[in-house]
């Protein structure tokens, strides 16, 4: 089923009833950085609505695009809003963070556990890019 926006836009999920869970590509991360570099405000903020529908299911397992090998896969309501908290963090870090770095260490503080730090730098260096 298509959700909408996630780190692409239109992103897509499977939805398996039978099993209780859902294949949630890249709307949920699980433990891993998000990749942010491609969004703006306005896209993290439909990539929300996306996790909205993902809740709505209510799935009892949920297997993220991007989890560390061996993740937990049976809190999918957890996953869901550990990518909601990742994505509300990472906009207030951009709005109060002067620089990449500020977004950075911001981000760290709160979620310095997951894995691929790459992708934390290249999102936050993203949000401050000239534009053409």
């Amino acid at each position: 089923m298509r959700v909408g926006q996630s780190d692409t836009d239109p992103s897509s999920v499977l939805h398996v009833p039978g099993l209780d869970a859902v294949v949630g590509g890249d709307v949920a991360y699980n433990g891993i950085h998000m990749w942010l570099a491609q969004t703006d405000s306005r896209a993290r903020e439909r990539w929300l609505g996306a996790l909205d529908t993902l809740a709505a299911l209510r799935p009892a397992r949920l297997v993220a695009g991007h989890q560390p090998p061996g993740a937990d896969k049976g809190d999918a309501a957890g996953i869901i809003d550990a990518s909601r908290r990742y994505l509300t963090d990472f906009e207030a870090a951009v709005r109060v963070g002067g620089s990449a770095g500020d977004v950075v260490r911001a981000m760290n503080a709160a979620h310095g556990g997951r894995g691929n730090p790459y992708t934390l730098r290249v999102s936050a260096a993203a949000q401050f890019a000239p534009t053409a």
